[in-house]
């Protein structure tokens, strides 16, 4: 008998996991790198551009528009953010946060924040941070320090 006719039922199906998992991490790989290259390109193109990475504390941030349009994202490492050029521009953005529950006793909750309007004034190859800030319920956009 061959290896394919001795797996049986569970062996199929950890077999087919594994498998969508492979095709899964191979996909993200592909767009990482594609998404990587395009925001090369971008830069080159943007010099000026600033770097916007966004602070998740307890929750996580969504941005939905800049400027009415889809942000260019980026990533490094752990962190995540966006880039803007020089200049005013409009962040639309919520935040959700959901704090568990007992199990078997009560349900979890969530609560979400916006969507919501900030504007910003951009400068030329700065660093900034944007978060939300939990206790007073508020967007925070601050010059990045290490």
């Amino acid at each position: 008998m061959s290896f394919l006719e001795d797996l049986g039922a569970v062996g199929w199906i950890i077999l087919s996991v594994v498998g969508s998992y492979l095709i899964w991490a191979i996909g993200a790989i592909i767009y990482r790198r594609n998404r990587k290259k395009k925001n090369n390109v971008w830069l080159e193109e943007n010099q000026n551009a600033s770097k916007i990475f966004m602070k998740q504390n307890d929750g996580t941030l969504f941005i939905q528009a800049i400027d009415g349009e889809n942000p260019r994202m980026f990533s490094e490492g752990l962190k995540s953010g966006f880039y803007l050029n020089p200049g005013e521009h409009f962040i639309e953005s919520s935040y959700a946060i959901t704090k568990p529950g007992i199990p078997g006793v009560t349900r979890s909750r969530s609560t979400t924040y916006g969507p919501s309007k900030q504007r910003v004034l951009i400068e030329v190859n700065k660093t900034y941070e944007y978060s939300f800030n939990s206790k007073e319920k508020n967007f925070v956009f601050c010059e990045f320090s290490k």
